[in-house]
């Protein structure tokens, strides 16, 4: 996810679009973000997500300082460490990438020492309006509602259905070229943004509390509901990158309605992942938003993820401009 905004990042403020090396590129990635915008202006400004946990952070001085510099270093560090919790995390392990596996394992530590010393406590002020705890004391199991979970049964399932019509667009020998030319370039890409968002927002990745008390490992705030996105998020991805993507890239083959695989190349673990991954877990620390719920939540319609924004492309944008980090 980091990886898509940056580009639009360098191809918007570090040069003209129309000298884009790939304007084709540039457009899919302004599609996919607004897919996830979309998905945030869908289930978040509408309420069609309960949003118990989701509550406005007091506005000061402070806060809106802290909120800067988090995504400051949440755009300098994703970019000096090649990826996110999108990029290492999830489709890097499901890789079997080294170099995810080192990533991952620094920027979720340091958050996690992070919420020992007081990041936890801090955040939960802040997104209290009334000063009282929004943190669960211990763990709580809940069940959704029978109106809710017909909406997740018959929402998933529309989504199965959309992705079965994909898969049978690509296999057909009937379906003009121009046809699945103007999926991959206009449509897929804002459909699957749409998507992800939507899954950032049921799952609860878009709720800073929420996260903040992910990393609160064994402690008063901790809330593991999240352990559950890691798991579902990373094995389906490992079945299909094992058995389906790195086989058939190696072999040449394309994808259903797209010219080629796009895998990483680099192998090595070098100062740069450690050292961004670093930086990059701190910004997480501090407020509990990565590069993917940060565009979603802009869909909330908080002006407070507009502030971190600013932060995240100044972030970018400064990792860019300093020759000794590229």
């Amino acid at each position: 996810m980091s990886g898509i905004f940056a580009g639009i990042v360098r191809g918007i403020f570090l040069s003209r679009p129309e000298n884009f090396s790939d304007k084709m590129d540039l457009f899919q990635r302004i599609c996919y973000v607004f897919g996830l915008l979309s998905a945030g202006i869908f289930f978040l400004s509408t309420k069609l997500y309960p949003t118990e946990s989701f509550v406005h952070p007091h506005y000061s001085v402070a806060s809106i300082i802290v909120y800067v510099i988090s995504g400051f270093l949440v755009g300098f560090g994703t970019q000096l460490g090649s990826g996110c919790t999108s990029g290492h995390m999830i489709c890097g392990i499901a890789r079997l990438s080294k170099r995810s596996f080192v990533a991952t394992a620094i920027f979720f530590t340091i958050p996690v020492i992070m919420a020992k010393i007081g990041t936890a406590r801090m955040v939960n002020e802040w997104f209290s309006p009334e000063k009282s705890t929004n943190f669960t004391e211990g763990l709580q199991v809940s069940f959704p509602t029978a109106a809710y979970l017909s909406f997740l049964i018959t929402y998933t399932a529309i989504v199965e259905l959309f992705y079965g019509l994909v898969f049978f667009l690509g296999l057909s020998d009937r379906i003009k070229d121009g046809t699945k030319a103007h999926l991959d370039g206009y449509f897929l890409p804002f459909i699957n943004g749409f998507i992800f968002g939507s899954g950032l927002v049921i799952s609860g990745m878009t709720s800073p509390i929420k996260v903040i008390g992910f990393f609160d490992l064994f402690g008063p705030y901790f809330d593991p509901s999240l352990i559950c996105v890691v798991i579902t998020a990373i094995i389906p991805c490992t079945i299909v990158f094992q058995k389906v993507i790195i086989p058939r890239a190696a072999y040449g083959q394309k994808p259903l309605v797209h010219d080629q695989f796009h895998l990483p190349s680099p192998t090595q673990i070098d100062w740069k992942l450690v050292v961004g991954s670093a930086i990059f877990g701190i910004g997480y620390g501090l407020i509990g938003i990565c590069p993917g719920p940060f565009i979603t939540n802009i869909g909330s319609l908080n002006p407070i993820f507009l502030i971190f924004g600013v932060g995240v492309v100044c972030g970018m944008i400064t990792k860019e401009k300093i020759p000794f980090f590229n």
